[in-house]
């Protein structure tokens, strides 16, 4: 009497698995959507060989939500996301030059204290600059350094972003200025004229 073959029992596609992993991220889910029609496909011909039609079946969705948020949602969010990020860095730029601008007026100011006019350029001042001010680099570049031999301390105006200048008074009755390049423009710090010293009043016989 012979005996019955033994039925092989139909083994998991490998497609369906891949199809469903595949699914879940973003960057290749389009070829978890392929392998997952090709899946389905092979499994509906070879019924007695190939079972997880229900993977494929879920691969198939899942990668097909994936693509339209690849494709239409992730770019609306960047197209938000990116502008704010530059904006958020461009401030963070600014501020850094803003500081370093302070920090020439004050170096001015110093100067006039102590030898009684204003300094004639950027030179006279640079040595009071705190160690750490000139060892920044401009934010704009990531070159120039905010000294006169490092290109980001300037007399006059400033032509390039991130730059400061020192602009001396052009008579008694003018104010310096320190200038500094940002974004969008510059901007100024205006100092203030020397106090006049009183002048005596004429006494009377």
């Amino acid at each position: 009497m012979e005996q019955a073959a033994p039925v092989s029992k139909p083994k998991t596609s490998g497609m369906a698995i891949w199809s469903l992993i595949l699914s879940f991220i973003p960057i290749v889910c389009l070829a978890g959507l392929i392998l997952g029609i090709v899946s389905a496909i092979k499994i509906g011909k070879r019924k007695a060989e190939l079972k997880g039609r229900g993977l494929a079946i879920g691969g198939i969705v899942i990668s097909a939500l994936s693509t339209f948020a690849s494709c239409f949602i992730l770019p609306i969010i960047a197209a938000i996301a990116i502008p704010n990020f530059i904006s958020y860095s461009t401030k963070a730029k600014d501020a850094q030059v803003k500081v370093v601008a302070r920090s020439v007026q004050i170096a001015v100011e110093e100067y006039r204290v102590e030898k009684n006019d204003w300094p004639q350029s950027i030179r006279d001042i640079e040595a009071q600059l705190p160690l750490e001010t000139k060892q920044q680099k401009n934010p704009y570049n990531g070159k120039e350094t905010y000294t006169v031999a490092g290109g980001a301390l300037v007399d006059g105006e400033p032509s390039m972003p991130g730059q400061v200048g020192y602009v001396r008074p052009e008579g008694p009755d003018v104010p310096y200025e320190v200038v500094f390049y940002l974004k969008a423009g510059t901007e100024r710090l205006n100092g203030e004229l020397p106090e006049s010293p009183p002048q005596e009043e004429p006494q009377g016989d």
